[in-house]
């Protein structure tokens, strides 16, 4: 199935709403700066959210809509 390191707590979908198909604006909180056009495949997600296991997220792919 591929590699399923990073994990989206915000899919990717919802973030397509507030930019370009591919590129979000973003404004880093800590750092206090704007960042323009940045990718929405790296935001929001962090590495092995759900565990090294892949279980748990293929559950979440298979459920019917």
């Amino acid at each position: 199935m591929g590699d399923k390191r990073n994990q989206h707590f915000v899919p990717q979908f919802f973030l397509r709403n507030f930019g370009t198909e591919k590129f979000i604006s973003s404004y880093l909180i800590q750092g206090k700066r704007f960042i323009n056009n940045v990718s929405i495949r790296g935001q929001c997600q962090k590495s092995y959210l759900y565990g090294r296991e892949p279980d748990i997220e293929n559950a979440l792919l298979t459920v019917p809509y």
